[in-house]
């Protein structure tokens, strides 16, 4: 376990992997672009035993549920924000 920061203060907490969550988040384009990059350097992929996101109907699908959820989020935290302000 590691020791993280916090505003209220100490917690212990495990190192959890959220890339799969966070790359629900990339587009398409963003996994074009990467790749794009990434084939220039073939040999650290393999060092690192990294493989290349490929988009995909399912990855689209996730992406977009993902977005959804961050503009829904976005907007209900506007709307208590301005509720709160009308108090």
């Amino acid at each position: 376990p590691i020791k993280e920061k916090f505003i209220a203060g100490s917690r212990t907490k495990k190192i959890a992997n959220y890339n799969d969550l966070k790359n629900t988040t990339l587009s398409w384009r963003d996994l074009n672009e990467i790749n794009s990059v990434l084939k220039k350097y073939p040999e650290i992929m393999d060092y690192f035993g990294y493989q290349y996101s490929n988009p995909s109907i399912q990855r689209s699908i996730a992406h977009t549920f993902s977005i959804s959820r961050l503009f829904i989020n976005k907007c209900n935290n506007k709307f208590i924000s301005h509720i709160n302000q009308q108090m």
